[in-house]
């Protein structure tokens, strides 16, 4: 019997650190409290994801939220950056 490993990219860096904190698509779920297709869509894009959320998300983790905040907005610049849209004055304000 053998086992298959199959080892897939993450999307960004948000997703990067559920897998490394070992928190399953559906456990993130439970949770912020959601379901179904709005975990694809918080994981895919976490910028939809509510400063509600992301707390309950920090409480789990027993981290400060401001990281993942962090997290999230370098995810999203490193997006602008190769989409050649991003100006840096947007996250020095």
């Amino acid at each position: 019997m053998y086992t298959k490993i199959i080892k897939t990219r993450a999307r960004n860096e948000f997703e990067e650190m559920l897998r490394c904190e070992g928190i399953s698509k559906r456990r993130f779920g439970m949770i912020i409290g959601v379901k179904g297709s709005t975990i694809e869509k918080y994981i895919d894009d976490p910028g939809f994801i509510r400063v509600s959320q992301i707390e309950k998300l920090a409480e789990h983790l027993d981290a400060d939220a401001t990281t993942i905040f962090k997290l999230i907005n370098e995810d999203y610049a490193r997006e602008l950056r190769r989409e050649g849209k991003y100006e840096e004055s947007y996250f020095n304000k």
